[in-house]
């Protein structure tokens, strides 16, 4: 596992940039885990002749990409503070949330991005609550658990 690098201020004192290296850490992991997931929604359309696959494939490679070179860029620091914990489970979450809405928006499943957004943290929530109407009207990458990204984490 990589440490985060320090360096010496004008005063002599060793500093770490501690939060942004767990920050980017953090969400280059979540991003190259959801783009995985992407892609295995696209690689389940494919499987059953669906018409979004090629969307799906290419948003999941482009986010796991991006997340990888976040994730190998960066490094754990050696102190991690209550404050960037919380910090980036937050952010981690809003990133989550937008990412997760993509699939459905680039697809055309669902048109308002705000809808998507909805729809994104219903499925990572596991509340059930839906925009979809009908459901079944939705394609066999969406309902891989009712959303691409999101119904990997066990929604019913």
């Amino acid at each position: 596992m990589k440490r985060a690098r320090s360096t010496l201020n004008e005063l002599g004192e060793r500093w770490e940039n501690d939060t942004e290296s767990l920050l980017w850490h953090v969400l280059g992991l979540t991003l190259s885990v959801t783009g995985g997931a992407i892609v295995a929604s696209g690689l389940i359309g494919w499987m059953y002749g669906g018409p979004d696959v090629l969307t799906l494939v290419a948003l999941g490679l482009v986010v796991a990409l991006v997340g990888l070179v976040l994730w190998q860029r960066t490094a754990l620091p050696r102190q991690i503070r209550i404050l960037d914990v919380f910090v980036t489970v937050t952010l981690a979450w809003v990133l989550l949330t937008i990412v997760g809405a993509l699939p459905y928006v680039l697809t055309g499943t669902i048109e308002a991005f705000d809808d998507a957004m909805f729809e994104s943290i219903s499925g990572f929530t596991t509340t059930g609550a839906t925009v979809l109407q009908p459901i079944e009207g939705s394609g066999h990458p969406v309902l891989a658990g009712d959303h691409p990204v999101d119904g990997w984490h066990g929604r019913d």
